[in-house]
């Protein structure tokens, strides 16, 4: 695991994986961002230690200080969910006001985790911080967009969760009818690591 400081660290990172994927030293398989880190997975064939002057001169060579070619998505969103009045109270806010403030970032993944093709999106207005659902649900529809804390998210599948519902979308994130021949897994993925989205009321 590789952590990078500073205020472009998620930038970094995500740029850092996208040239592994591109031109990946001897023995490295794969790397994945995921905030301020990047996981990169190696040969167990060999050591760890082994690995390590590859990845220090791949670093001192790679240019990390651009954006990584990313895509940008307008995602629809009903903001019907369960919990948008108490979420709008809990910050003193009207719903208007709360949903006006939630579509008003440009929003940048993270993270694709919990489930498969699921974003964690960065950017979110600290006036929308809330934190998780004391009890979650035993099981949200995918296309339900939730606030946990810092983030808002997308469920890409039916799955149990404790984010707060405000609204919800017919975008499909996961898909594996997307997957190119040879299959490939990344293809089912609606978005990645580094994508912009921004969130329209419809």
């Amino acid at each position: 695991m590789i952590s990078f400081q500073g205020d472009q660290a998620e930038t970094r990172a995500a740029a850092s994986a996208e040239h592994l994927h591109l031109a990946p030293p001897h023995r490295i398989l794969d790397a994945t961002p995921a905030f301020e880190k990047l996981l990169v997975e190696y040969d167990c064939q060999a050591s760890y230690e082994s690995h390590i002057p590859a990845l220090i001169e791949w670093m001192k060579s790679a240019d990390l200080s651009h954006d990584p070619e990313s895509r940008s998505h307008i995602i629809p969103v009903l903001y019907n969910g369960e919990d948008l009045q108490s979420a709008a109270e809990q910050v003193g806010m009207c719903v208007d006001d709360f949903i006006a403030l939630h579509q008003a970032p440009t929003y940048r993944v993270a993270l694709i985790g919990f489930s498969p093709g699921f974003p964690y999106l960065s950017g979110l207005d600290s006036r929308l911080h809330i934190p998780r659902r004391e009890a979650p649900r035993p099981m949200i529809p995918a296309g339900a967009v939730g606030i946990g804390g810092s983030l808002t998210g997308i469920y890409s599948l039916p799955t149990p969760g404790g984010w707060n519902l405000i609204g919800t979308t017919s975008v499909c994130l996961f898909d594996l009818a997307r997957c190119a021949y040879p299959a490939s897994a990344e293809s089912a993925f609606l978005l990645r690591a580094g994508d912009s989205v921004k969130f329209v009321a419809r």
